[in-house]
């Protein structure tokens, strides 16, 4: 696997100096072939709206067959809270994987995964999106990402009536994302800041030290 970037945004008020002790690791998989530098836009964006909450994170790229990307273990507790976290979660993107996800869905996650793969993201439906919207490919994959980030973080499928964990986006919410203020409510991130802290106390050094991020 081969490293991709972590943001360090310093002019923001999430830079505080514990922020380092809040971070997810990631493995992503590109698996219709998105751009380099449109999934670096991307990624930028979901580093940023989890920076807001005091949050890192650090991302690595995964090669298309690896068995993490396709496959998923659910036997776990059906509540995770206080269950042992992953030291990372695998998050990919591609087309044909919406199968019988409802119309307008962007993405699914799976919470409770305890192997392989915690989000997948719809590129076809993200396509479509911008085609009938004429919003940023990028801007919104970013956004949706976060989104199922958000869902495995909570440890929840529930949406909430506002915000980027709403369940459907309208326009109010494109113009938000596009002024980068879509994002997560203060309940919402307090609970992400907690799960990342946990995670951050139990990942071993070498896991941590073995998909440590260059910044760029």
């Amino acid at each position: 696997m081969k490293t991709l970037l972590v943001i360090a945004l310093a002019s923001l008020p999430c830079a505080a100096a514990n922020a380092q002790d809040r971070r997810i690791s990631i493995h992503l998989y590109n698996l219709s072939g998105i751009p380099a530098h449109t999934l670096d836009q991307a990624i930028r964006e979901v580093s940023r709206i989890f920076a807001e909450q005091d949050v890192t994170i650090n991302w690595t790229a995964g090669a298309r067959e690896a068995e993490e990307a396709h496959t998923t273990d659910q036997s776990g507790p059906a509540v995770t809270r206080d269950a042992p976290v992953r030291p990372f979660l695998v998050v990919r993107v591609g087309r044909g994987l919406a199968f019988k996800a409802p119309n307008g869905v962007l993405g699914v996650s799976r919470p409770h995964a305890e192997f392989g793969i915690s989000a997948t993201i719809f590129q076809e439906r993200i396509e479509g999106l911008c085609q009938e919207t004429g919003r940023d490919f990028a801007l919104l994959l970013g956004h949706a990402i976060a989104h199922e980030i958000g869902h495995v973080a909570l440890g929840s499928d529930a949406h909430s009536l506002t915000g980027i964990m709403r369940a459907r986006w309208g326009k109010d919410d494109f113009d938000l994302a596009a002024m980068g203020r879509l994002g997560f409510n203060p309940q919402q991130g307090a609970e992400i800041r907690a799960y990342a802290s946990r995670v951050a106390s139990t990942v071993r050094p070498e896991t941590e030290s073995a998909s440590a991020i260059v910044p760029r």
